[in-house]
């Protein structure tokens, strides 16, 4: 036999390192949420809270404005950000 190939021992059992493999390699087209929450992790758009505000910025001779959108978590009020 040579070097390697034998496997190496496993410290965990097969359901707990098939369910990590799954955690990290799974269906990678399968998209199962649309947003990011910095604390709660994976939430839907019914989860967040949509703030517009819109400042009026000079631009040579008149004004145009910026809108910006801020993006919060209904659960735990911090920053979403888009999957």
């Amino acid at each position: 036999m040579g070097k390697g190939s034998k496997a190496r021992p496993m410290n965990i059992n097969a359901n707990e390192f098939w369910d990590n493999w799954d955690r990290v390699f799974g269906n990678q087209d399968e998209k199962t949420h649309d947003y990011v929450c910095v604390q709660c992790g994976g939430i839907d758009s019914c989860d967040v809270i949509e703030e517009a505000t819109t400042d009026y910025e000079p631009h040579g001779d008149q004004t145009v404005p910026r809108t910006e959108i801020y993006l919060t978590c209904d659960r735990c009020g911090n920053d979403v950000e888009e999957c």
